[in-house]
């Protein structure tokens, strides 16, 4: 097992109440599955509970938590992909199809930062001040709106706002970090700068303040990007932190305000029951065509598309050159 220093180690304990397992699961070459039905204390409120499917790696192999529903999927997942593999696109892909018919589908898949140690990062700047907020006097941020990345905009609750640091030029608010509170041992940092003061390394000064409050207060920082988000990606890099762990979850269709429908899931055959018999003049030719077959029959090719997908991948990749 290896553990590259104690804020790894603080993260698999946290990522061990989150999916069920071992911290030592996380640190394993070979994959993990565990039941979303274990209850476990000290997870992170971050998902929909129950848990439905979340995957997690740092590195080595994963840790699949299923739900009953979807557990022989996550099994075969498990003995034919590698930890690395799992938190990927093309896997969330393949489980879209996979879960679409349980009303869910991939809805987080990150990547998460910690500090290096020993941190000491190096802050430069002029022409502006730094305020801490912590407590209740974070509610006086409230009024601004706009920076849903740095505030909850909530100071009580089971994930609220730890703490954050304003970038003031004058009476101007130029940016703000914050971080919350997500469990008893990590705060995880989020940063707004806004369109005019960005490009000048504000975003820097303010992550690197809101991670050394962060600590200060007795908590692990981490930081949270996706794959696409190259400027967030080079700010954690540019502020000491490093790749730790890549998380992906599902999410159901009808959260805050989804595909409502997927709550029961419809097949071809039941929508064509309740379909009326249509026609459709053609091209020009004359002939008229009947609309229940031709969806009928790109259902059937739908199903066959996706057994096919599935079939493919996942069989197992040689190794062989």
């Amino acid at each position: 097992m290896i553990i590259r220093n104690e804020l790894e180690e603080a993260a698999a304990k946290q990522l061990a109440a989150d999916f069920h397992c071992a911290p030592e699961d996380f640190f394993k070459y070979e994959n993990t599955v565990t039941s979303a039905n274990d209850g476990r204390q000290g997870e992170r409120p971050m998902w929909e509970n129950p848990c439905f499917f979340r995957a997690a790696t740092m590195g080595m192999g994963a840790v699949i938590c299923t739900s009953e529903a979807i557990a022989p999927y996550g099994k075969i997942l498990a003995a034919s992909k590698s930890g690395a593999q799992i938190c990927s696109v093309s896997v969330a892909s393949a489980l879209d199809r996979e879960m679409f018919s349980h009303g869910y589908y991939i809805g987080l898949l990150k990547q998460y930062y910690l500090p290096r140690t020993p941190y000491r990062p190096r802050m430069v700047y002029e022409g502006y001040e730094l305020t801490v907020f912590e407590g209740e006097e974070i509610e006086e941020l409230y009024q601004w709106k706009g920076f849903d990345n740095a505030l909850l905009y909530q100071s009580r609750g089971e994930r609220h706002d730890l703490t954050a640091v304003c970038a003031v030029n004058g009476r101007r608010i130029m940016g703000i970090a914050g971080a919350s509170r997500d469990s008893e041992s990590m705060a995880q940092i989020g940063i707004d700068v806004l369109p005019e003061f960005r490009g000048m390394g504000v975003g820097s000064v303010l992550v690197c303040a809101c991670a050394n409050e962060v600590f200060r207060q007795g908590y692990v920082p981490y930081y949270g990007t996706w794959s696409g988000n190259i400027i967030s990606q080079r700010l954690a890099m540019g502020c000491g932190f490093y790749p730790a762990w890549t998380e992906m979850a599902a999410m159901s269709f009808k959260r805050k305000g989804g595909n409502e429908r997927a709550k029961t899931p419809v097949t071809v055959a039941a929508a064509l029951e309740s379909s009326p018999n249509r026609t459709v003049s053609g091209d020009g030719s004359g002939e008229r065509v009947d609309l229940r077959d031709m969806v009928k029959r790109l259902g059937e090719e739908i199903s066959e598309d996706i057994s096919a997908a599935n079939e493919d991948f996942l069989e197992p990749e040689s190794n062989e050159e």
